[in-house]
């Protein structure tokens, strides 16, 4: 039988969110002035201080990962496939028929009888032609992805990058066509 700590420990690990914090804990060449007053963010202690030449404080590391992560972006919104290092699968931006349910008119057709309970009244939504984005990302064997459970693991784009991406998309509504269909 398995110990409760155990259990509850394994469920905490499994819904626990990796940022970039946790990345950068885990980069060999870390760096901090030891000189200075202040703790540094994300802690680590000082015997992982390195002299390597790659040594990178976590503000140089994150602007490094901010580009790569824009180029990376850059390359999916052209609805291209980008292919994810160490067999981890792909990830592509897809489109879907984006359709919303309209409670305000379906509860006026309710009312007049156009519409029985349990019934929904849907609306597209026409900023982007009817269309919706997400990222889907490709896990199958065949994209080379070699880890078990791999529906533990999801990957999702951050509302700010989203909301720019919407609005990069909103600016020219023929780009949501270079997205393949989901």
């Amino acid at each position: 039988m398995i110990d409760k700590t155990i259990a509850m420990t394994y469920y905490k690990n499994k819904v626990k969110y990796l940022t970039l914090k946790d990345l950068y804990l885990g980069y060999k060449y870390k760096w901090y002035d030891v000189e200075s007053s202040t703790v540094p963010i994300p802690y680590f202690s000082k015997d992982e201080i390195s002299d390597h030449e790659y040594a990178l404080t976590y503000k140089q590391w994150k602007a490094i990962l901010t580009d790569y992560f824009k180029t990376v972006l850059d390359h999916l919104k052209e609805g291209n496939r980008y292919k994810m290092a160490h067999g981890l699968g792909t990830i592509q931006l897809v489109k879907y028929e984006n359709r919303h349910i309209d409670f305000k008119a379906g509860q006026q057709a309710m009312k007049e009888g156009r519409l029985e309970k349990g019934q929904f009244l849907r609306k597209k939504d026409y900023d982007l032609d009817g269309y919706a984005f997400k990222l889907k990302w490709f896990k199958t064997k065949k994209y080379g992805v070699v880890f078990r459970n791999k529906y533990l693991f999801n990957l999702w784009i951050p509302n700010n990058v989203y909301k720019e991406l919407h609005r990069w998309f909103k600016a020219d509504k023929s780009r949501i066509y270079k997205l393949s269909d989901s």
